[in-house]
């Protein structure tokens, strides 16, 4: 059920954020952390994870660390990346 309810919406988001990529200049900064998906994944994750250990049936290595580096993924900040502007 839970799986189903993440599909559904992981269809949503991604169309969302699709629509909202196409609108956006390719060369503008990117904020990931605003799109609807990565709200999804970000709220979701460690819950689906802990239910799918719970069911004995535990996600396999590389999704969770698919997931995990998607949530990383444009964050500047998370990867130790850090502007300076002179004047």
């Amino acid at each position: 059920m839970l799986l189903r309810m993440l599909r559904r919406e992981l269809r949503a988001a991604l169309h969302h954020a699709t629509l909202s990529w196409l609108s956006t200049s390719p060369t503008g900064p990117r904020n990931p952390e605003t799109t609807v998906l990565y709200q999804v994944v970000a709220e979701q994750l460690e819950t689906f994870l802990a239910r799918q250990e719970e069911r004995e049936r535990p996600v396999p290595p590389f999704v969770e660390r698919e997931f995990r580096d998607y949530l990383t993924c444009g964050v500047l900040a998370a990867r130790g990346f850090y502007t300076c502007l002179s004047s």
